[in-house]
C-alpha cells in the first residue's frame, strides 16, 4: 500500500506541474503576486509529458491497490488481528480516489478555463457609451494556452473604459477596444503587467485586424 501511495502522489504532482502554466497566474491574480505566469511558461513544451506521468503513476497506484495481497499464512491469530486492522485513510480507497479526482481537475485545468473564456466570449460585449472608441494591440509575452487568455481579458474587462479585450497566446497578442477619455494606455499596459504576463509593445490597429 505505501507504494501505491508514492505512485498516487507523484501522479498528482505531474497533473499539477502540467497546468501550472495557467494554475501561476490564477494564484498572482488572488495573491497579487507578480511575474508568476512567465516563470511557468517553460513547462509548457513539457505538458504531454507530464500528463503521460501522471496517467501512469495514477495506472500503477491503481494496479497495486487493487492487486494488493493480505500477508496472512497460516497462523489464525496473526491472521484474525489483520483482518481486524484497519488501514490509515492514506493508504485506503478513498484517498486514491480522491488523488485521482485532484490529478484530473489540476491536468484538465487548462481546458476548463478554455470552455469558460469560450462562453464568455459568446456573451454580449459592452456598448461603447463614448463617440470615441480607440483599439489596440498588444504584445505580449508568457501566454502558453487558453487560460492564459482568460486570465487577461478577465483582468482588461474589468477596466472602467474597455469594451472589449480579446486575447490570443498563438499570436501572443491582446486586441482592445477601449475609450481614450476614460482609459489611458498605460493603465491598460499595467493591468496586464500585472496579471504576470509582460506587454512588449502594443499598436494601433486597423478596424479589419482579426486575431481569431
Amino acid at each position: 500500500m505505501q507504494r501505491a501511495k508514492t505512485f498516487s502522489i507523484i501522479g498528482l504532482l505531474a497533473a499539477i506541474a502540467s497546468s501550472l502554466c495557467c494554475i501561476a497566474p490564477a494564484l498572482a491574480l488572488i495573491g497579487g503576486i507578480t511575474g508568476a505566469a512567465g516563470a511557468f511558461a517553460w513547462i509548457e513544451p513539457l505538458r504531454p509529458y507530464l500528463l503521460g506521468m501522471a496517467v501512469i503513476s495514477l495506472s500503477i497506484a491503481w494496479y497495486l491497490h487493487l492487486t494488493k495481497k493480505d500477508n496472512c499464512k497460516g497462523d489464525s491469530c496473526s491472521c484474525a488481528e489483520s483482518a481486524r486492522r484497519q488501514p490509515s485513510w492514506m493508504h485506503s480507497r478513498a484517498f486514491l480516489i480522491a488523488i485521482t479526482a485532484f490529478a484530473l481537475t489540476a491536468g484538465a485545468y487548462p481546458y476548463l478555463l478554455g470552455w469558460i473564456h469560450k462562453a464568455q466570449h459568446s456573451a454580449v460585449q459592452t456598448a461603447p457609451t463614448s463617440d470615441e472608441v480607440e483599439t489596440i494591440v498588444l504584445d505580449i509575452d508568457g501566454m502558453t494556452c487558453t487560460g492564459c487568455e482568460y486570465h487577461i481579458e478577465h483582468a482588461l474587462q474589468k477596466l472602467n473604459g474597455v469594451f472589449s479585450a480579446d486575447a490570443s497566446y498563438e499570436k501572443g497578442t491582446a486586441l482592445v477596444s477601449f475609450d481614450p477619455n476614460l482609459l489611458p494606455i498605460d493603465t491598460i499596459i499595467h493591468t496586464v503587467n500585472q496579471t504576470g504576463y509582460t506587454v512588449k509593445d502594443y499598436h494601433r490597429s486597423n478596424t479589419s485586424e482579426n486575431l481569431h
